[in-house]
């Protein structure tokens, strides 16, 4: 695993679409609260019958700033 954020971030499947959520201003979550977040992706017709891995990541938005990197996680999903 890539453990450099900023590398992590670099190498996509460019057949599958970016997904940036949720939409401008962001989420906001209370401290100890929990909150959900759904998302669908549109699988392209041309990709492989096979699992994949996702990537998740969570920063706070500064601006005028970089930000800062919370945390990040992966996923596996099955294209069938």
């Amino acid at each position: 695993m890539v453990t450099n954020v900023g590398h992590a971030l670099a190498p996509v499947d460019d057949r599958f679409p970016r997904l940036a959520m949720p939409p401008f201003a962001g989420l906001s979550i209370a401290s100890n609260a929990t909150e959900f977040l759904d998302f669908e992706i549109a699988v392209p017709a041309n990709v492989e019958l096979l699992n994949y891995l996702g990537n998740s990541f969570l920063f706070q938005s500064v601006w005028h700033d970089p930000g800062e990197y919370i945390d990040r996680s992966i996923f596996v999903f099955e294209v069938v």
